[in-house]
């Protein structure tokens, strides 16, 4: 087998992938072989902006989604530059995004080279990372594609539930399991397809997705968080904000709640074992119904097609997620009790990502695991990682697989500081 080397393996081309590529080419102060192992054919897309369908826009404003942390107008100019709409507090098409992180890639690969250094798109899908002797990484893709590097950096995105998806033609009728996000991609979805049969959403809470309050953009200033809190004193806190704040001087409670986010990953990071096991058991769901929300506009479209019958919200916690051979479904119905069991052609599971890594359908983590190079991080969720995103020597991560370290780990603004912060980290580490 015929091993080719590089200074940096990167592993994942979705968008934490694009990302720290972009940081590596634009610090890079000499020559740097960066490799990227991506077994789609297109780089920048991953779980979050693969998609076809025009509906499925971003939920956060342009404003927010700059790829560096720097130049917060960066997306916003791109969009100007190549004639798309591009109000700040606009919502851009989520295909549109792709299409940015891979022209900022397009960019960072021009100015590296001015220093020599290059980057090289590998199709394959990466099945084992192994350690060196002395120091590196063998990297060993499916098809026997094979470097050895000094520094890996595993930019893995996010890990959907396993599911078989039945068949779906425009008359099956349709469970989905979940009502947050990925459920308000999915109905938009059904509905440019032109789907006529009976849909629906199974929610634990009985509501859609709530939407932003653009007015809150202009008020997160004013509101400031201690960051030295446990989770009671937090949630004091929160409520004597919500009082002043959002009661007293008439502020939306999203302008509170995105106040908070700067402060999330030093708040989770101060709590003990305790706190985050009673935030994981009695708040989360709420935390995650008010933080993770829709542009105005789908909050609106989904209210409309649900009066219109286009598809029907049952407050309900299913029990099972694969249907029996006969098709049926059973669901718990809330807040009675009600066991009962109804029949579907196809089932849609939105009921979220795998947070625990040893479950995740990957070879590559579980390759990982077996050599005991990774393990599992607080609480069963993600990775064990020290500064940096730093599994090991010459090893890094990013993204949603810190989230057991971070809690918030999984959006743009998150993702671009990580991302400088491993490529300022790997050029330290790398030797001439």
């Amino acid at each position: 087998m015929n091993i080719s080397k590089a200074d940096v393996v990167i592993i994942g081309g979705g968008c934490c992938g694009v990302l720290v590529a972009c940081q590596l080419l634009l610090k890079a102060a000499k020559p740097l072989e960066i490799v990227i192992f991506e077994k789609h054919a297109q780089l920048g897309a991953g779980v979050a902006y693969a998609t076809d369908c025009t509906e499925h826009i971003l939920n956060v404003p342009n404003q927010a989604m700059s790829a560096f942390s720097e130049y917060k107008q960066h997306f916003i100019n791109w969009l100007e530059s190549n004639s798309y709409p591009c109000e700040p507090l606009g919502f851009s098409q989520r295909q549109l995004y792709a299409l940015y992180l891979r022209d900022c890639l397009k960019e960072a690969i021009q100015i590296g080279a001015k220093v020599g250094a290059t980057l090289k798109i590998v199709h394959e899908e990466v099945v084992e990372v192994l350690p060196v002797v002395n120091s590196g990484w063998n990297v060993l893709s499916k098809n026997n594609v094979s470097y050895k590097a000094q520094i890996v950096i595993l930019a893995l995105g996010v890990f959907l539930r396993p599911h078989k998806q039945q068949h779906i033609t425009a008359d099956s009728t349709i469970a989905i399991i979940g009502s947050g996000l990925s459920m308000a991609d999915a109905i938009l979805k059904l509905k440019q397809h032109g789907h006529r049969g009976e849909i629906t959403v199974f929610a634990r809470n009985g509501r859609l997705p709530l939407a932003h309050d653009l007015r809150s953009y202009s008020m997160l200033a004013a509101i400031e968080w201690p960051v030295i809190m446990s989770l009671l004193q937090t949630y004091k806190q929160f409520k004597r904000k919500l009082k002043e704040f959002c009661v007293e001087s008439d502020y939306p409670w999203q302008a509170l709640m995105d106040s908070l986010r700067p402060y999330t990953q030093q708040l989770w990071q101060h709590w003990d074992l305790h706190d985050k096991q009673q935030f994981l058991r009695h708040v989360r769901s709420r935390w995650d119904a008010h933080r993770h929300r829709v542009a105005p506009q789908i909050a609106a479209e989904l209210q409309t097609l649900l009066q219109q019958g286009f598809f029907k919200l049952k407050h309900a916690a299913v029990a099972n997620l694969q249907t029996t051979d006969d098709g049926f479904l059973s669901y718990c119905e809330l807040p009675n009790q009600v066991v009962r069991a109804q029949r579907f052609d196809s089932i849609i599971d939105c009921a979220g990502l795998i947070s625990d890594y040893a479950k995740a359908n990957s070879e590559l983590l579980q390759c990982l695991f077996r050599q005991e190079i990774i393990a599992p991080g607080p609480l069963n969720r993600g990775l064990q990682a020290g500064a940096n995103g730093k599994l090991a020597a010459g090893l890094y991560t990013l993204g949603f697989v810190l989230n057991g370290m971070l809690w918030e780990s999984i959006a743009v603004p998150e993702l671009r500081v990580q991302a400088e912060e491993i490529a300022i980290a790997v050029n330290l580490e790398i030797k001439p």
